[in-house]
C-alpha cells in the first residue's frame, strides 16, 4: 500500500463522528426514524452525556438494542417543541 493511501485511511479514521455529522444538512434527518446517541445529540444540539442524563431523568425515551441507545426522531422533535423559548433576552424583556 502506498504512503498516500495509508495517509488517506488514517485521515478518515481520525475524523470524529460529530465532524462527520456536521457535513450533513438538516435534510439528512428527514429520512431517519431512529437515531443513534451521537446523531440524536447532534440533532438537539446537546452532548451525548447530556442526552444520557435526560434519559436517566425520564425526560426522553429511548430503546436499547445491542448495547446501544436509539431515539425516535418524533420524540426528539416533541422535546424541542416543548422546550422553553427565550424571547427578548435573558429575562424576557
Amino acid at each position: 500500500m502506498s504512503n498516500r493511501k495509508e495517509f488517506a485511511i488514517m485521515e478518515n479514521n481520525n475524523i470524529g463522528k460529530s465532524e462527520r455529522l456536521q457535513k450533513y444538512s438538516d435534510s439528512f434527518f428527514d429520512n431517519l426514524i431512529w437515531l443513534t446517541s451521537e446523531e440524536a445529540a447532534f440533532y438537539i444540539r446537546k452532548t451525548v452525556g447530556a442526552l444520557r442524563t435526560m434519559v436517566s431523568r425520564g425526560q426522553i425515551k429511548c430503546k436499547k438494542w445491542r448495547r446501544r441507545l436509539y431515539f425516535r426522531k418524533d420524540d426528539l422533535d416533541r422535546l424541542l417543541e416543548n422546550s422553553t423559548e427565550i424571547v427578548g433576552g435573558l429575562y424576557g424583556n
